[in-house]
């Protein structure tokens, strides 16, 4: 079989250390979490995507979860306002965070499952889920016969279209990169078939894409975020719609302030993906806030965000909301700042 274009999208599968010992039973991985329901004590080791839907959606069915991660922050990747208002949540949800703690060892035990961290004692669950990472499913692939190469977990890397160093092969999904939610993966399916379909003639990068956490609340959001574009100095602002005690959505929207160009949203709520969607194709369109609201004025959680007014920071300095320890929001709502 030959053909001009060949697409890669072979999907992902949990990836676990040598010292983890999972057995499916008592010790699961990302993909089988679901069978830890029911049981009283669980620990999740991993805070990532994976390891916080595993976590969110157990303590939903009155699992007493423990979550451990060697790293601080969650959800990297996402910005960090949305990232606050989801450890809130996480927090009120009854999940036990153990941030900044690195796991030695995981395995079954004659009563359920232990977890061994770097630093202390054993510690014993019915339940341990192993959410560490992901490998590419690649390695069947015979991809070094036409000259790929993978990293260590098996991913290929791709330009803004998808296209590998390999003309004629392209790749969609977790087998690129940093491992991507079905959403996204959908995604980036439909654009690069239309793509190739049309030769080219589509325009979009990869921050038009909807991105999700995946977890409960779920994030979604589509191009840039605020930590990326104060690391690259660029001058911008943000208006924020929802944010105050008890909003059922809150949406974040940021543009840069001379030209107006839509550089990206970030949204949490049940109703927030048609807003977050139509962003993604503003931002396909190199469409400016103004152009947003006129091609989709009927959205009222779009509109609040993005014709809000309040005092700007034209110093050059961070406002003090940027850099300030993250606090319930009150007041009006919406609130916007610039960099």
């Amino acid at each position: 079989m030959s053909a001009e274009t060949v697409v890669i999208g072979t999907g992902s599968r949990p990836w676990v250390p040598s010292s983890f010992s999972v057995d499916h039973d008592r010790v699961l991985d990302a993909d089988s979490f679901e069978r830890a329901a029911g049981t009283n004590r669980v620990a999740v080791v991993g805070a990532g995507r994976d390891g916080l839907r595993a976590a969110t959606l157990l303590a939903t069915t009155g699992v007493e979860v423990t979550l451990f991660d060697r790293r601080h922050r969650l959800l990297e990747e996402c910005d960090s306002e949305m990232v606050d208002l989801v450890v809130e949540d996480i927090g009120r949800s009854g999940i036990r965070m153990r941030l900044g703690e690195d796991v030695l060892e995981v395995g079954p035990s004659v009563d359920g499952a232990m977890v061994v961290p770097i630093r202390g004692e054993v510690e014993r669950f019915d339940r341990v889920v192993v959410s560490v990472g992901r490998v590419g499913n690649t390695d069947a692939l015979g991809l070094e016969r036409v000259g790929l190469e993978t990293d260590e977990r098996g991913r290929l890397w791709c330009d803004e279209r998808f296209n590998t160093w390999v003309e004629g092969v392209c790749a969609v999904g977790s087998v690129i990169g940093h491992p991507n939610w079905l959403r996204n993966s959908l995604d980036q399916g439909k654009r690069l078939a239309v793509d190739v379909l049309f030769s080219g003639n589509f325009e979009r990068g990869p921050a038009a894409a909807v991105t999700s956490s995946g977890t409960r609340p779920e994030i979604l959001q589509a191009g840039r975020t605020t930590e990326e574009l104060m690391a690259e100095g660029v001058d911008y602002e943000s208006g924020r719609a929802g944010f105050v005690a008890g909003a059922v959505n809150s949406l974040k929207l940021l543009w840069t302030r001379r030209s107006g160009r839509v550089l990206g949203a970030h949204a949490i709520g049940p109703d927030v993906a048609a807003s977050i969607g139509r962003v993604a194709a503003g931002m396909r369109r190199r469409l400016t806030v103004d152009r947003l609201l006129s091609s989709c004025g009927d959205d009222l959680l779009l509109r609040e965000a993005a014709t809000a007014t309040g005092p700007l920071t034209t110093s050059g300095a961070l406002p003090t909301a940027a850099v300030a320890p993250p606090v319930p929001i009150e007041g009006p709502a919406w609130r916007i700042d610039a960099v």
